[in-house]
């Protein structure tokens, strides 16, 4: 349902309030709200219980507005097939189109797909080190979890670079 259910015993008046003007201020048109409550039902986050649809619902709300955080997120759903029927061609469309526009999120979503080879992606260590070194100069302002993709794409980068080292690629 819509209705932003509060989690048991955890929702306070304060998360209620944050909630109910996050809600009015998506309702209303904003596009950076309807994003802020995509993430919160994605992670279940402020009381809301998590909700792969809604979440898809408002990142594709804010997709339409043409606000690049929320293309690249629904292009992850997308290609992944979160919250919504899985549409490679799509997610993957709109995953390059935040990740050109500086998307940090997109760009790491992107170097992962290049990298295993997976969702529709071929295999491509170049593309791969590309996207992933575009997201980690990246400011991460848009990002809800900036520092652990920050992370993951370094980690990545080395595989990629002791791979190269031992001849596997």
């Amino acid at each position: 349902s819509d209705s932003g259910a509060i989690d048991g015993d955890e929702g306070s008046g304060r998360q209620w309030r944050v909630l109910e003007c996050m809600r009015a201020k998506a309702e209303g048109g904003d596009a950076e709200a309807m994003s802020h409550m995509a993430d919160m039902y994605q992670f279940g986050t402020n009381g809301l219980i998590k909700d792969e649809v809604q979440a898809y619902k408002w990142t594709s709300r804010a997709a339409d507005l043409n606000h690049t955080p929320g293309i690249g997120s629904k292009g992850a759903y997308l290609l992944h097939g979160v919250g919504t029927k899985q549409n490679r061609v799509e997610g993957g469309t709109l995953l390059g189109i935040a990740a050109a526009r500086g998307h940090g999120d997109s760009q790491y979503n992107l170097g992962l797909c290049f990298y295993q080879g997976k969702r529709g992606y071929t295999k491509n260590i170049r593309m791969s080190k590309y996207w992933l070194q575009r997201g980690i100069e990246k400011d991460r302002e848009w990002s809800l979890k900036a520092e652990d993709i920050v992370t993951q794409s370094k980690k990545m980068l080395e595989s990629i670079k002791k791979e190269e080292e031992e001849g596997r690629n």
